[in-house]
C-alpha cells in the first residue's frame, strides 16, 4: 500500500478512531477513579469521619481510664470508712471539728505584746 492511496487513509482513519475511543475510555476511567477517591475521602463514613471517630474514641478511652482511677480512689475511701476507726476519728477531727469525751479545747486569748518604755 502506498502512503497516498485510499486504503492507506482508510486504515489511518480507523486507527485514529480507535485511538480516540481509547482516549475517551481512559478519560472516563480516570474520572470515575477520581470520583471514587472523592467519595472515599469526603462522603459520609469516609476518611474524614473515620479520623474524627478515632479522635472521639481516644478521648473516651482516656476519660474512661480517668474515671476508673477515680473509682478506685473512692472504693479505697469507702473501705477505710467502713473498717478503719482511726481514719474515721481523723476525719471527724479534721473536717467536722469534733473532739473526744475527755478532751478540752484550749484557745489562747492572745499573745501579749511587749510594750516599749519611753526613754
Amino acid at each position: 500500500m502506498k502512503p497516498g492511496s485510499p486504503r492507506h487513509s482508510q486504515r489511518r482513519s480507523q486507527g485514529n478512531h480507535i485511538l480516540n475511543k481509547l482516549n475517551i475510555m481512559l478519560s472516563m476511567a480516570i474520572l470515575i477513579l477520581f470520583s471514587i477517591l472523592l467519595l472515599i475521602v469526603f462522603a459520609e463514613n469516609g476518611l474524614i469521619d473515620l479520623n474524627s471517630l478515632r479522635k472521639e474514641r481516644d478521648r473516651l478511652v482516656e476519660k474512661n481510664e480517668s474515671l476508673a482511677r477515680d473509682n478506685l480512689v473512692l472504693y479505697n475511701e469507702i473501705e477505710r470508712l467502713k473498717n478503719d476507726n482511726k481514719y474515721i476519728e481523723n476525719i471527724a477531727r479534721q473536717e467536722l471539728g469534733m473532739i473526744g469525751k475527755d478532751e478540752m479545747i484550749l484557745k489562747p486569748q492572745g499573745v501579749p505584746r511587749k510594750r516599749l518604755k519611753p526613754e
